[in-house]
């Protein structure tokens, strides 16, 4: 959600105003107290629908292995060098990640 406008600060609020659903749910889940219903994970995707005007697959948001279909979401999000991640125009995102896990 970092690389949302709507999203990046203070997101728990937001996303619950912006799907109808409570404060706590939105907290749960993004603090993994809780995975969340079907319902829910459609809900959050439409908000992130609306916030990106982009279409998602809600598996690219979710995932119950941590594993996605993009798995770095600087690409999925088509943002280029991703400055949360990467502050180094020469080295990409996906080299960082294999640094991390090496």
């Amino acid at each position: 959600m970092a690389h949302t406008d709507r999203y990046a600060f203070d997101p728990a609020p937001r996303l619950a105003e912006d799907t109808g659903l409570s404060y706590t749910t939105i907290y749960c889940l993004l603090h993994g107290i809780h995975s969340p219903s079907y319902y829910t994970a459609i809900k959050i995707t439409e908000a992130l629908e609306r916030a990106t005007k982009r279409r998602f697959d809600p598996r690219e948001i979710m995932s119950i292995c941590e594993r996605f279909p993009t798995p770095v979401v600087c690409d999925f999000m088509k943002m280029g060098p991703c400055e949360y991640i990467n502050t180094d125009p020469m080295v990409s995102v996906v080299e960082l990640s294999e640094r991390k896990t090496h």
